[in-house]
């Protein structure tokens, strides 16, 4: 550590609505205006789970002021919370705000995961005159390829996290039976049913489409308004890889400005919690995300205090290299020496379970019994593995 670290609480941000946002401000102890760091989180700014505040004295510690902020209608925040819809202008007053402070040096950055990643990339087209670099963690530009995906609702998501984030802090329901609510029908109904009125899943459940409603929170066509670049970490096990994958190529071509083309994409072997344990596999001593805070900090080091990194002569892309267990970096993506292979489906008639005798390979098939099944509405096939929390 450079610095130690002054920590004021509940510092009460004005909107432009005159809703008042709560932050709690990690700073150097020490004279002089320094970069910010903001990040708005709707979990709660002093969750012990997220670890802002180990976050907010690590770059305190380094010589920047981390700005930890309570959402709209969230904790300490005034207001009424609903889900994204404020985090725009929100998120652009709060750096207007703290790109003005006698301890800021006018340009600000941001941080986050999943929720507090989107609320960067709502309010970058904003173009707010302070905001130089983002850090969005596990999240995407297009929340409705999150939520809704390929026209299915990931309805366990948007149930659960609708009725556990509803109200002013977070309520985890282990009395709720998930498994019946999720079956209740009419849909729009669930809610209901678990003994909340949801005004936000409500209208989820009556906008399944993309259209004016979702393209409130969605910025994949703003791009060429994002003036600042964005440092995107992801996770090769984590829902929105593929969403994060795109938004990178999209930076690199479309961002507004020559700083926001720069941009760059870190991806580990890491789930949407970034953690690197599983049961059955061991990715070595380099596959914690806590390996990837120096790559954050060069990432500020380089934007908000016009630091020497190297960063310009690097490729843009690093990627953990799963069973070989090392980081590589890359140029582009798909990379230019792909090799694509198709592979092709094969079964006896009884392609079920891993005790079945399906088959993957490159050989096409030929003559093969088909495999059927009864698809029932009313007892569905509920879906088990795939990307990881």
């Amino acid at each position: 550590p450079a610095y130690s670290v002054l920590v004021e609480k509940k510092v009460m941000v004005p909107m432009r609505d005159g809703v008042r946002l709560a932050a709690d401000l990690y700073r150097p102890d020490a004279e002089g205006a320094f970069p910010v760091i903001v990040s708005r989180i709707p979990y709660g700014r002093a969750e012990p789970r997220l670890q802002i505040a180990f976050a907010g004295g690590f770059f305190a510690s380094q010589g920047f002021v981390f700005v930890a902020q309570d959402v709209r209608g969230k904790h300490d925040s005034e207001g009424t919370y609903y889900p994204y819809i404020h985090e725009a202008e929100d998120g652009h007053d709060t750096f207007e705000w703290a790109g003005a402070q006698p301890w800021s040096n006018g340009k600000v950055g941001t941080y986050g995961f999943s929720y507090f990643g989107s609320t960067q990339w709502l309010s970058a087209p904003h173009r707010s005159r302070h905001l130089r670099a983002m850090v969005p963690i596990v999240t995407a530009q297009n929340l409705y390829k999150r939520w809704i995906h390929d026209g299915v609702f990931r309805f366990n998501d948007v149930l659960v996290w609708h009725i556990e984030n509803r109200g002013q802090r977070a309520e985890k329901r282990d009395d709720v039976d998930w498994a019946s609510a999720v079956r209740h029908l009419p849909l729009i109904e669930a809610d209901d049913a678990i003994g909340h009125d949801v005004p936000a899943y409500d209208d989820w459940i009556r906008n399944p489409s993309p259209g004016p409603y979702r393209d409130r929170i969605n910025v994949e066509g703003r791009v060429s308004d994002i003036h600042a670049p964005a440092l995107i970490i992801e996770g090769w096990y984590d829902y929105y890889l593929d969403l994060a994958i795109e938004d990178f190529g999209r930076m690199r071509e479309k961002g507004g400005t020559p700083e926001a083309r720069q941009s760059r994409l870190l991806i580990g072997p890491w789930t949407h919690v970034m953690t690197d344990e599983f049961q059955d596999r061991d990715f070595g001593g380099d596959a914690s995300f806590l390996d990837a805070t120096g790559e954050i900090l060069r990432w500020y080091q380089r934007w908000l205090l016009d630091a020497e990194s190297g960063l310009e002569e690097e490729k843009p892309i690093k990627i953990f290299v799963m069973g070989s267990n090392h980081w590589r970096s890359e140029a582009e993506w798909p990379l230019a020496r792909t090799r694509w292979s198709h592979f092709y489906l094969h079964s006896g008639g009884n392609a079920n379970t891993r005790d079945g005798d399906g088959l993957l390979s490159r050989r096409a098939p030929g003559e093969e019994p088909p495999d059927r099944y009864v698809y029932d509405p009313d007892d569905p096939v509920p879906s088990v593995g795939g990307t990881s929390i």
